[in-house]
């Protein structure tokens, strides 16, 4: 965590001190908008007509995440010393996580970002409100008390390189796309 995430995370967190019922709102944006982001993403998936296009999506998808969230994410959460807000400030947050693990960077942005991305290859209109969702789903999570920013950005620059790298690599050498063309 930087100085700086201190500073912010005491303005965020202060938003929680107003109303249970705006509290609850909260939460729902900041733990259980995944699910419904999950649902959406899974009903783009299975629109993708032809096999080879699906399964080069679920190739791209699967990559991208195993690579930003399951990589990089407990690479740096195993070097990197990062208690998350509400464990640093001894404070109460929200929602709990279930596992109190480093919050540095955050595994939400670096499974969600390329998600988001995916969708957005699959229909820009979708794609560009499902990303806008993962950043509202970020920022509730400082707000909650689960995440500093420095969490946020860090997985959201992760998750959008290993998305990226991932294409590359797909696009380049393993599925040019001529042979998504064809079923």
């Amino acid at each position: 965590m930087f100085s700086w995430d201190k500073e912010i995370f005491n303005i965020f967190f202060g938003l929680t001190k107003y109303s249970s019922l705006i509290n609850s709102f909260f939460i729902f944006l900041g733990a259980w908008l995944g699910y419904i982001l999950l649902a959406v993403f899974l009903f783009y998936f299975f629109r993708v007509g032809g096999f080879k296009k699906r399964f080069y999506i679920f190739a791209l998808t699967t990559l991208s995440i195993i690579v930003s969230r399951g990589i990089i994410t407990e690479g740096l959460r195993f070097f990197i010393d990062s208690p998350r807000p509400y464990v640093f400030f001894e404070i109460t947050p929200l929602f709990m996580n279930l596992v109190e693990t480093n919050s540095f960077p955050s595994g939400h942005m670096t499974l969600f970002i390329p998600l988001a991305l995916v969708v957005l290859d699959i229909n820009k209109k979708a794609g560009i409100w499902f990303l806008f969702s993962v950043f509202i789903m970020g920022f509730f999570r400082i707000v909650c008390g689960v995440h500093w920013l420095s969490d946020i950005f860090a997985g959201i620059v992760i998750g959008f390189l290993s998305f990226y790298l991932i294409k590359f690599i797909l696009s380049r050498c393993l599925w040019p796309k001529d042979s998504l063309k064809t079923d």
